[in-house]
């Protein structure tokens, strides 16, 4: 905060008799027209790098978001057979979101909240967003590592057969009675 003061402090220091001649030989409505003009400017300057530097932090925070946001799904939903289905619901609500989400988002901040309010509720949903992941186990990784590419079919194909096998019988990771 000095340095802000001290930042401020010292061109009007420097100017302020220049502002005096100023103000004794030209008209001073336009002085202070011309002032506020330059002082709105500057203001606006401020408000679009502070918003600025705020996107692009969030961008850096986002940007390590969605790799390991989309690279956690088929760890999650891949042995179920069910990654297709994950995806598409993935998508689907990108979709709905980018929809609805400005309406919804602009009722908000028309309404009783207010911008302030809808920003609070957007940090207030990465917190529980981070909540919920506290609480979310994943599978564990080390059995992916055994995991080797199939050159015929593209598939993964496990080292281990038991694992792959979908017998009925098989159950909490003990092999059926084929393997």
């Amino acid at each position: 905060m000095g340095a802000v003061f001290i930042a401020s402090l010292a061109p009007s220091l420097l100017f302020m008799l220049f502002g005096g001649v100023a103000a004794d030989r030209l008209p001073r409505r336009a002085i202070i027209l011309w002032s506020d003009t330059g002082r709105a400017v500057v203001v606006a300057v401020i408000a679009a790098l502070a918003l600025l530097t705020l996107c692009l932090l969030f961008g850096l925070a986002d940007s390590f978001f969605q790799p390991a946001y989309m690279a956690v799904v088929p760890q999650l939903v891949d042995e179920r057979g069910l990654l297709q289905p994950a995806n598409s619901l993935i998508q689907f609500g990108n979709l709905i979101s980018r929809v609805i989400g400005p309406p919804l988002g602009a009722l908000f901040v028309a309404s009783w909240a207010g911008v302030a309010g809808a920003f609070g509720l957007d940090a207030f949903s990465f917190v529980f967003s981070a909540g919920c992941l506290l609480l979310l186990r994943l599978p564990d990784t080390s059995a992916s590592s055994k995991e080797t590419p199939d050159a015929a079919s593209g598939s993964l194909a496990q080292r281990n057969p038991a694992r792959s096998c979908q017998c009925p019988g098989r159950r909490g990771g003990l092999t059926c009675a084929h393997h």
